[in-house]
């Protein structure tokens, strides 16, 4: 008989701090705290974070989502602009996986009940860390509705996220939460994105426009600063890797993210099966194959032009060169480096207009919210 062991810490609402460890066919409830143990993985879009999660979700004391939850950037930050009902349909709905109802159809009465008991007064009550911690409990009774197992070992659950907001709530609520900062080469970010638009559009052109390459290049300084000055606030609980790191010297990259999460090395036979059976190729991207692959780390120097180069360093140097980071910058001789520098500050400049502009129409609709009733 398969047994599903799913290490769940329930509010004690409900149980009266019990956790609740299920099993297929019985009823057996064991304490477990791995669900405060959150390993949070964060970089920029096209930046390394669906190698580094699929890499991690090998590792057998280590429990991953089956996908990003998006549950910050999209719910969570966007909680005041909504009414209670579209909050709950949006939280519920976010996902394919995330499916409540079938979830429980192979637990008790009792069990099921209490489970959407816990999560209908989590979002009652818009309670960010029992929320959270639902992604990872539901999960768990969809694998053990489809008969697969989940390992008994995991100490801890990871997840992953393309924004840099976020990080102090999630350090907050969780006491044990651990960051991981993955960051690429901004100039492999910006041509892998051009990649990508390119095949979307099924166009031959992967050329960005230069306000395009800006916004980019605007979103990965400000990503890489944040990560920076966490790490330097909380370096107990953050590391910071670099993607061309993890693609050259994975062994030893692994083994150090191991350590710090876990305080022992991977074996080698371990070390070799992630390695070489992970999933390569982008979340979004229908291309795939077995392995790491080291053919797109410096693609930049033969498809990005001297000016695409130059407005993407003048933008985000200043990071590239910081000493976790140690990015070498080409610095090509500009022309007309005056209309060059006046472009850039004036696009940076309608960047932040935008910011300002959709936070305050957001800030307004929470307010009408309130007014009119919630």
């Amino acid at each position: 008989m398969r047994v599903l062991l799913c290490r769940l810490l329930l509010d004690p609402f409900f149980y009266k701090g019990v956790a609740m460890l299920f099993e297929i066919e019985k009823d057996k409830i064991v304490a477990n705290d791995a669900l405060e143990n959150i390993v949070y993985i964060a970089g920029s879009a096209r930046g390394g974070t669906t190698l580094l999660f699929r890499l991690l979700r090998l590792n057998k004391r280590i429990y991953g989502l089956p996908g990003m939850s998006h549950f910050y950037s999209n719910v969570w930050r966007n909680r005041l602009c909504m009414h209670n009902r579209l909050f709950s349909r949006m939280y519920e709905g976010l996902l394919p996986w995330f499916d409540v109802g079938k979830s429980t159809e192979h637990l008790s009465s009792k069990q099921g009940k209490s489970i959407n008991r816990f999560i209908s007064v989590a979002l009652h009550n818009k309670d960010f860390k029992n929320l959270y911690k639902a992604y990872p409990l539901v999960s768990c009774l969809i694998e053990a509705r489809n008969d697969n197992s989940v390992n008994s070992d995991s100490t801890c659950w990871l997840d992953k996220s393309n924004d840099w907001r976020g990080l102090n709530k999630i350090r907050k609520e969780f006491n044990n939460s651990k960051f991981i900062f993955i960051v690429r080469d901004p100039r492999s970010v910006v041509l892998s994105s051009a990649k990508r638009f390119s095949k979307k559009k099924n166009a031959d052109n992967q050329r960005h426009n230069h306000q395009d390459i800006i916004r980019q290049a605007v979103s990965w300084r400000w990503m890489m600063d944040r990560f920076i000055a966490f790490h330097e606030r909380n370096s107990d609980m953050s590391m910071i890797i670099r993607y061309e790191d993890l693609v050259h010297h994975s062994s030893d990259v692994l083994n150090n993210i191991s350590n710090f999460l876990l305080g022992e090395n991977i074996t080698e036979s371990d070390l070799n099966e992630m390695i070489g059976n992970v999933d390569g190729g982008a979340s979004n991207s229908s291309d795939r194959y077995k392995g790491i692959s080291e053919s797109s780390i410096e693609r930049w120097k033969k498809e990005l032009t001297k000016k695409e180069i130059n407005l993407i360093e003048y933008v985000a140097k200043n990071p590239m060169k910081h000493s976790l980071l140690k990015y070498q910058t080409t610095e090509y001789n500009q022309k007309n480096n005056s209309i060059f520098t006046i472009f850039t500050i004036f696009t940076i400049f309608t960047i932040g207009v935008e910011f300002i502009i959709v936070t305050y129409l957001k800030i307004f609709t929470s307010k009408l919210l309130k007014v009119f009733g919630r």
